[in-house]
């Protein structure tokens, strides 16, 4: 089955239900995700070879140079978001979304490029290089091009340039969620409070979090990936008596003032 003229469909599944439509628009979307993640899914997060999904559970004969689909993990992560919105305390959704957001779709751009081309697959057979699929143009070996090739791939590759900052943080009442580690600054303005995040996730294992300025009372979660055991977690220097599990949430909920610092560390064994 064409793998992704699917994956749409299942964000607009997840639309419906949220427009009123019966709850089985939001099990569609759901049960998708989870076939696709569980049976469909590559070490990298993206899917598909050749365009197609294959029979379940049997990637491992299914390595080419023609797998995962920029458009399918493009499209794969919004579904995510949208499951995420929904299902905030689930943390599998984010390790999904970590992993195929930083396993493949930061690779998809050419670093060199003043255009900002993106390449269509990232194959993943032994001795794979990144290459555009023979009927993409004359020139097979290269990313995008002004004018031999342009993909969908190619549009969708521009727009995930964007989308880096969209889902570091999310939030609900007095709750702010530490989704992913990335360099990055949160302007809270309703509660009027500004926390910034440094990290050199993934090349480090720590990641900081402080109040740049203002002052809120509100519960800090910071994720714990499922892969990070013995994670740890200070408090202005103070190591917190209760350590975060594998695949869990790290709680703070405490009145937060400028200066007040957590700092994370996830062993990358």
């Amino acid at each position: 089955m064409h793998a992704n003229t699917q994956i749409p469909k299942m964000v607009g599944a997840l639309r419906l239900w949220e427009q009123g439509l019966a709850s089985r628009y939001r099990t569609i979307g759901e049960n998708f995700w989870k076939i696709v993640t569980d049976h469909h899914t590559y070490v990298i997060g993206g899917n598909s070879n050749g365009e197609a999904f294959h029979e379940p559970g049997a990637i491992a004969a299914q390595l080419s140079n023609n797998c995962c689909e920029n458009c399918n993990s493009y499209n794969m992560l919004k579904l995510t978001r949208l499951i995420h919105f929904h299902a905030p305390d689930r943390t599998d959704l984010l390790d999904y979304y970590e992993r195929t957001l930083f396993n493949q779709m930061l690779g998809e751009q050419d670093p060199d490029s003043a255009h900002g081309f993106n390449i269509y697959y990232t194959g993943l057979a032994p001795g794979a290089s990144k290459q555009q699929p023979p009927f993409m143009g004359t020139d097979p070996n290269q990313y995008s091009t002004d004018y031999n090739n342009f993909s969908c791939d190619h549009g969708s590759g521009m727009e995930t340039q964007v989308k880096f900052a969209d889902t570091i943080y999310t939030y609900a009442d007095q709750r702010l969620l530490v989704n992913l580690f990335i360099p990055s600054e949160l302007r809270w303005q309703e509660k009027g409070i500004t926390w910034r995040q440094t990290t050199g996730f993934p090349d480090q294992q720590t990641t900081t979090l402080a109040v740049a300025s203002g002052a809120a009372s509100l519960e800090l979660r910071v994720r714990i990936p499922a892969w990070a055991t013995g994670a740890r977690a200070a408090h202005n220097g103070t190591t917190l008596p209760d350590q975060p599990k594998p695949g869990s949430w790290l709680v703070i909920d405490r009145s937060w003032k400028a200066g007040d610092r957590v700092d994370v560390t996830l062993p990358m064994g």
